[in-house]
């Protein structure tokens, strides 16, 4: 039996796989949009929401890109992009909408339909080459409204500002470490943004 190295497999090739999450409003679209993409060297993983991918995510880190179908994003959705955002941790971004529909927010890319599955994956390549997104390893200031927030030494932290509790992460020293710490803050920041709310 002949044994092909994995890096042959499919037509893929050596280096790291980039990684993306994919929201998508039916599952068969998702799907087969990540076969596409799986296809042509880029790790895709379905998620129902962006938010549910990004916060509950099973990547080895952050995905590199987001690839959001409009139809999906809740007031909710927006709002974790914004968070992860200001945290540094978001990856690039190309959004999937209709002809007509206003584009709200910021996304490196907008495909409008009808487009191809595999225009789809053109768009997400391009995206993917111009992209010079390191792991989100910056510990530069961030900034969220109604908290204090710290990404460096001694360790990563976030504060209310409005009720003074807080949540510190351990001195992150691998990639995966930074991106749990960045999620752990994001999660908190929404907590406590929706608490401060009611």
């Amino acid at each position: 039996m002949v044994q092909v190295p994995p890096d042959q497999v499919l037509g893929r090739s050596a280096g790291p796989q980039r990684a993306a999450l994919l929201a998508f409003g039916e599952h068969w679209t998702c799907a087969v949009v990540r076969a596409e993409l799986i296809e042509r060297g880029v790790n895709g993983r379905c998620a129902p929401a962006v938010s549910v991918g990004l916060l509950l995510g099973d990547f080895d880190g952050l995905p590199d890109l987001l690839v959001v179908e409009n139809e999906t994003l809740s007031e909710h959705d927006r709002l974790v992009l914004d968070v992860f955002g200001s945290l540094g941790a978001l990856g690039a971004t190309v959004l999937v909408t209709d002809a007509s529909s206003p584009v709200r927010g910021r996304w490196d890319r907008v495909l409008r339909r009808p487009i191809a599955v595999g225009g789809v994956a053109d768009g997400v390549e391009e995206v993917l080459r111009a992209s010079s997104r390191a792991p989100a390893v910056s510990t530069e200031p961030a900034s969220i409204e109604g908290s204090e927030v710290r990404l460096g030494a001694p360790w990563p932290m976030i504060r209310c500002t409005r009720c003074s509790s807080s949540r510190h992460c351990e001195l992150p020293q691998l990639p995966q470490q930074h991106a749990r710490a960045r999620t752990e803050l994001a999660k908190f920041a929404l907590e406590h943004g929706l608490e401060h709310q009611s």
